[in-house]
């Protein structure tokens, strides 16, 4: 996080004409309750662009074996490998953009909350325009994908708490 620096002034290489209490401290500025570098969009990206590159092989692949004649090995190997690419490119494509909305919505309920150390599950739902259980099952995944190191949810799960100072305080067990 960047902190502002001091002002410096010529004197500033001498330190001993200063006195203890001439010093003014700077507010620190509250770290975030999560850390979104961890956030796994890579992955994400990878496996929709694969996934598109896979279907487009594996259509071209098809192709090039409809248009050539021939019964040779490399002409059934040519149709096996576009089988396998096509596949591949549509089972990954899939599975990309679910996670990719999924992190969406991720992001969208970091924004809402902001800098609060709690939230209900319910307030996120109604701005979502999710069910809570949707957003229960989001917020597991987060767990899960360690985006939240410190979140945790009451028994009820009802509340979520972003820190474990929180969520001592709320006194859940």
């Amino acid at each position: 996080m960047f902190k502002p620096r001091k002002k410096q002034s010529l004197w500033d290489d001498d330190d001993d004409w200063k006195k203890d209490g001439d010093e003014t401290e700077e507010e620190e500025i509250p770290e975030p309750a999560f850390p979104l570098s961890a956030v796994p969009t890579v992955a994400v990206s990878i496996a929709i662009s694969l996934g598109l590159n896979f279907i487009v092989l594996g259509v071209f692949g098809l192709i090039a074996y409809a248009v050539t004649d021939g019964h040779s090995i490399l002409h059934k190997l040519i149709l096996y490998v576009s089988i396998l690419v096509l596949v591949t490119g549509c089972v990954s494509f899939p599975f990309g953009v679910r996670r990719y909305k999924y992190l969406a919505r991720f992001f969208r309920y970091i924004g809402w909350i902001e800098r609060r150390t709690e939230v209900s599950v319910q307030e996120l739902a109604e701005k979502a325009n999710l069910s809570p259980d949707d957003v229960r099952k989001d917020l597991h995944k987060a767990f899960v994908d360690q985006l939240l190191p410190e979140g945790h949810m009451n028994e009820d799960r009802t509340m979520l708490y972003l820190t474990n100072e929180a969520y001592e305080k709320a006194g859940s067990p």
